[in-house]
C-alpha cells in the first residue's frame, strides 16, 4: 500500500476491492482478548466484524456482524469521556464502550489508517471508505458521533431496498463533540453531492447520481485568487462540529433562489438551489443550519443593499455566515460590493462573508463589464480578507481537462441553469470547507482553543451611529455609509416580504392589494387607475425615503408619488426631475428583463416658510397613472 494511488473510475464512492484486503493487514486488534474477557458472546468479532477483517474470535462466534445503522464515535478525546455506542443485530440492542476501554483496539486501526492516508497511499476518499468500512457494513452507513444520544432504531434491511436514491435513508443525527487537540486530529469531512444523504428540506432528482464528480483541479481553480487560511471559518467549523447551530443568510437573485433548477418542483426551487444543497451537505456532518434564504429574482446587488439593512437591522440573532450571489443579476455599481460588505460588518462585525463570483451567462463571454466587475471584486475580497470563488475560473479549468462543460452550466445562453450547476456550485463550497477542515487538523492545542472562544462568536449589533465603521479598516474606494442611497437605521419600514403591523393590506377603495402575482414575489399590485394607497412614515432631522418597485419591458406602467409633509424633495439621480412633492415613477423600459428598482428621495427644503422643520410624520400615497399595472415592493423613510 505504499506504492503510488490507484486511478479509479471518476464519481465512484468505494476504493478498489483490494483496498480493503490490504487494510486488514494493517495490525491485529490488540485490545480483541480484553472485550472478550469482558463477554465473548457480545463482543467476539467487535473490531472488524468478521474474521476476514483479522478477528479469529469473530469467525468463532459465527461472524457476528453489526447492523446497518452503526452508531460509532470515529473521534475519541483523551480521557474517555465520550463513548461508542452500538446498536447490534443480536439479542443485544446497544452497548456502550468508554474510549479507554476501546481505544487500544480501534483507536489503533483508526489511527494507523490516518497515517496511511497522511502519507499519500490512500486518497480522502478512499481513506473514508476504508474507515467507514471498519466501522461499519456500507458507506451509507457512516460514523457518527455520539455522547448523549441513544442508538437509533434499526430498520429491516428490505426496506431500504426499495428506496429510490432520493428517498435514500436520511443522516443519523449528528451529537455533541468535545474538540481537543486529539479529538480534531482527524475530522469528518462535508460530503460531494454524491454522497448527500435525503433530508428535509433538500431536493435530489431521481438520477443524482449519474451526475459525476469533477476533478479537485477545477475547485482549486476557482479560489485561484482567494487567501487560503480563514481561521474565522474553520472557527464556524468548530461551532458546527461541536453540534451547535449555525446560521447562514443568503443574498442574490433568481439563480441564487434555483430557477431553472428543475421543471417538477417549481413549489421547492430553494431546495434545488445550491444553497439548499449546502445547507444538507452541512448538516450532514454537524450540528443544525438555519438558512434563511433571502435570494429573490430580479435583485441585483444594489437592490439588495436596502434589504440586508433592514433584515440585519431588524434581527434578533447573529449571522454566522453571509453568502453573496449576484453573477447573473447585476453587481450593481463598482462601489456597492464594498458598500454592502461594510454594512455587513456594521451590524455583524464577526461575521463570515462568502463573496461568490460567475460572469453573466446570458451576456458575451470575456465582456468589458464581467472583466471590470471580476477585477473589482476580487479586490475588494483581498482587502477586506474574504473567501472569493470564481464559478467562471472552474469552468474555465474544467475546458482544459475536457470535463462536460453542459454539466457545469447547460447553456451558455441562459441564467438560470438546472440542479448540476447547483450541486456543484455546492461542491465548491464544500471542497473549500474541506480544506480548512484539513488545516484545523494541523492546530496546536493553544490554537484550538483560541478559535473556540468568544473572540471567534458572531456577534449582532445595533449600531445608532458610523462610529464603528469609521474606526474600521479604510475603505478601498470612495465609500462612505453617511452617502449610501439606504436608509442605515429606519424609521419607518414597509416591505412586502415582511410587512408590519400597520402596513398596509390593500388600499381603502381595494384598487391595491399585497399578494404574490409570481411565486414569492409579493408585491402591493394594482391594474386600477386612480384609487390610492397611503403608507405612514416617520423622518429624521434630514429625511430620506427609499422606494423598490418592480420595472419591467411588458405588462407595467406608471404610477405617481406624492409626500403629504412639511418637505419639498429631489429624486436623487434624477434631479432634473426638480424640487417638489410628487413624482411620475416610470417603471416600463426597453430592456429584456425585469428587475427591482430603487429610488432614493431627499427632503431639499421645506414646503411652507412658517412651518419649523420639526415635523417628524408623514404619509406617502402611490396612485396608477398609466396602466396596465404597478408593482410596488417596499416603503423605508429614516
Amino acid at each position: 500500500m505504499g506504492g503510488p494511488k490507484r486511478q479509479r473510475a471518476r464519481g465512484s464512492p468505494w476504493p478498489e476491492p483490494d483496498v480493503f484486503a490490504n487494510f486488514a493487514q494493517i495490525s491485529g486488534c490488540r485490545g480483541g482478548q480484553m472485550l472478550q474477557a469482558q463477554d465473548p458472546q457480545k463482543f467476539s468479532g467487535l473490531c472488524f466484524g468478521s474474521s476476514s477483517h483479522g478477528s479469529e474470535a469473530g469467525a468463532a462466534a459465527g461472524g457476528m456482524r453489526l447492523s446497518w445503522q452503526l452508531a460509532l464515535l470515529a473521534l475519541f478525546a483523551a480521557g474517555g469521556v465520550l463513548v461508542w455506542q452500538r446498536s447490534l443485530t443480536n439479542d443485544v440492542s446497544s452497548n456502550a464502550l468508554s474510549a479507554q476501554e476501546a481505544g487500544p483496539c480501534l483507536g489503533d486501526q483508526l489511527e494507523k489508517l490516518a497515517q496511511l492516508h497522511a502519507g499519500g497511499a490512500l486518497s480522502s476518499e478512499e481513506f473514508r471508505a476504508a474507515k467507514a468500512k471498519l466501522l461499519g457494513e456500507g458507506h451509507s452507513q457512516a460514523e457518527h458521533i455520539s455522547a448523549t444520544r441513544p442508538p437509533t432504531t434499526s430498520r429491516p434491511a428490505a426496506e431500504d431496498a426499495t428506496r429510490s436514491p432520493s428517498q435514500a435513508s436520511p443522516a443519523p443525527p449528528a451529537a455533541s463533540l468535545s474538540l481537543n487537540q486529539e479529538a480534531v486530529r482527524q475530522l469528518p469531512r462535508f460530503p460531494d453531492h454524491l454522497h448527500v444523504h435525503a433530508a428535509k428540506g433538500l431536493y435530489l432528482p431521481s438520477n443524482f447520481q449519474e451526475v459525476p464528480l469533477l476533478p479537485d483541479e477545477i475547485w482549486e481553480a476557482s479560489m485561484a485568487d482567494s487567501i487560503k487560511d480563514f481561521p474565522s471559518v474553520q472557527a464556524l467549523l468548530l461551532r458546527l462540529l461541536r453540534n451547535e447551530t449555525v446560521r447562514i443568510q443568503v443574498y442574490g437573485g433568481s439563480m441564487t433562489f434555483g430557477e431553472g433548477c428543475c421543471t417538477d418542483c417549481k413549489m421547492r426551487l430553494r431546495e434545488c438551489s445550491w444553497p439548499g444543497q449546502l445547507k444538507a451537505r452541512l448538516e450532514q456532518v454537524g450540528g443544525q443550519v438555519l438558512l434563511e434564504h433571502r435570494a429573490r429574482g430580479g435583485c441585483d446587488l444594489e437592490c439588495s443593499l436596502p434589504e440586508v439593512v433592514m433584515t440585519l437591522s431588524n434581527s434578533n440573532q447573529a449571522i454566522d455566515l453571509l453568502l453573496l450571489d449576484f453573477g447573473q443579476n447585476g453587481m450593481g455599481r463598482l462601489t456597492t460590493l464594498e458598500e454592502i460588505v461594510r454594512v455587513c460588518h456594521l451590524f455583524l462585525p464577526k461575521t463570515v462573508v462568502f463573496i461568490i463570483w460567475n460572469r453573466d451567462m446570458g451576456g458575451k463571454s470575456r465582456s468589458y463589464r464581467d472583466k471590470t466587475l471580476h477585477t473589482n471584486y476580487r479586490a475588494v475580497a483581498k482587502h477586506y480578507s474574504l473567501p472569493f470563488f470564481s464559478y467562471e475560473h472552474a469552468m474555465e479549468r474544467g475546458a482544459e481537462l475536457q470535463a462536460d462543460q453542459t454539466l457545469m452550466w447547460a447553456s451558455r445562453a441562459t441564467r438560470h441553469p438546472p440542479w448540476p450547476a447547483h450541486a456543484f456550485f455546492a461542491d465548491m463550497l464544500v471542497f473549500f470547507c474541506n480544506q480548512q477542515l484539513a488545516r484545523l487538523e494541523r492546530k496546536s492545542a493553544d490554537q484550538l482553543q483560541a478559535l473556540q472562544s468568544k473572540e471567534w462568536q458572531p456577534e449582532l449589533l445595533k449600531p445608532k451611529d458610523l462610529q464603528l465603521d469609521r474606526e474600521w479598516i479604510k475603505p478601498m474606494q470612495k465609500v462612505d455609509l453617511a452617502n449610501v442611497d439606504v436608509c442605515l437605521f429606519p424609521l419607518s419600514a414597509h416591505v412586502a416580504r415582511s410587512p408590519q403591523p400597520d402596513s398596509p393590506l390593500q388600499s381603502a377603495d381595494g384598487t391595491w392589494r399585497l399578494f404574490e402575482d409570481r411565486h414569492d414575489k409579493p408585491g402591493w399590485i394594482t391594474t386600477e387607475e386612480g384609487g390610492a394607497l397611503s403608507f405612514n412614515v416617520s423622518f429624521s432631522a434630514s429625511p430620506r425615503l427609499v422606494v423598490q418597485y418592480l420595472r419591467s419591458y411588458d405588462n407595467i406602467g406608471a404610477a405617481e408619488l406624492q409626500f403629504h409633509s412639511a418637505w419639498l424633495w429631489i429624486w436623487k439621480g434624477l434631479r432634473n426631475k426638480g424640487v417638489r412633492d410628487r413624482f411620475e415613477v416610470q417603471a416600463r423600459w426597453s430592456d429584456k428583463i425585469s428587475v427591482t428598482q430603487n429610488a432614493l428621495f431627499a427632503a431639499e427644503k421645506l414646503a411652507n416658510a412658517g412651518w419649523t422643520g420639526g415635523e417628524r410624520e408623514a404619509t406617502i400615497s402611490f396612485r396608477l397613472t398609466k396602466g396596465p399595472k404597478f408593482k410596488l415592493i417596499s416603503v423605508i423613510s429614516c
